[in-house]
């Protein structure tokens, strides 16, 4: 399995699939967000612009890692 499991694609009496933005580990609603990016034939759902260009940088760095545990916008 890949790094890509924390997408949640299933629909489960009206609640919307979720996915988790991969920069800063935010749930995203991938319907509500104009940011995605599809990196080895997966699709990638990002929060924000900073996020898109970050993840678009470097694109494994995010995916080999465990979403982060920090508040959106801050670095420890």
């Amino acid at each position: 399995m890949n790094d890509h499991s924390q997408t949640d694609r299933t629909r489960v009496r009206g609640v919307e699939p979720s996915s988790i933005d991969p920069v800063c580990g935010i749930t995203i609603t991938p319907e509500r967000t104009a940011f995605s990016h599809e990196h080895e034939g997966v699709t990638c759902y990002l929060c924000s612009l900073p996020c898109l260009h970050q993840f678009r940088a470097a694109p494994q760095a995010f995916l080999k890692q465990a979403p982060p545990q920090i508040a959106h916008g801050k670095k420890s």
